[in-house]
């Protein structure tokens, strides 16, 4: 037969002095009702719909601000270079027609001047 010590998966009691802090005087009143001691589920549940507008509101905010932020970046130096470099040969094509116009326009023009100048005199 084993042996059995009874004192063996118990916790052996503390007979310490609790400290000063436990310790409370009859000039110190009544003792006071636990702060918060009961739970208000309403109060609970409007600081937890607070809190997830709040959330809400901000990251709604981060978006809005980073989505503005992508599109002038985007707008400022991605589209713009990339669009003035696809467009480059068509801008250079555009000036030299216009040149090529204006110098048409202006031979024209003085043809018809020429012409009623001799007309008229």
């Amino acid at each position: 037969m084993a042996h059995h010590n009874p004192t063996l998966g118990h916790t052996p009691s503390l007979h310490e002095h609790a400290d000063d802090w436990h310790s409370h005087t009859r000039a110190e009143g009544i003792p006071q009702q636990e702060h918060a001691g009961i739970a208000n589920a309403s109060v609970i549940s409007l600081w937890v719909f607070a809190t997830i507008v709040a959330v809400a509101i901000t990251v709604a905010a981060l978006w809005y601000y980073f989505q503005s932020y992508t599109a002038q970046y985007r707008d400022t130096f991605v589209e713009r270079e990339g669009w003035t470099r696809l467009s480059q040969p068509a801008r250079e094509y555009k000036a030299t027609a216009r040149e090529q116009v204006d110098a048409s326009l202006d031979a024209a023009r003085t043809a018809v001047i020429n012409r009623y100048k001799t007309r008229g005199s």
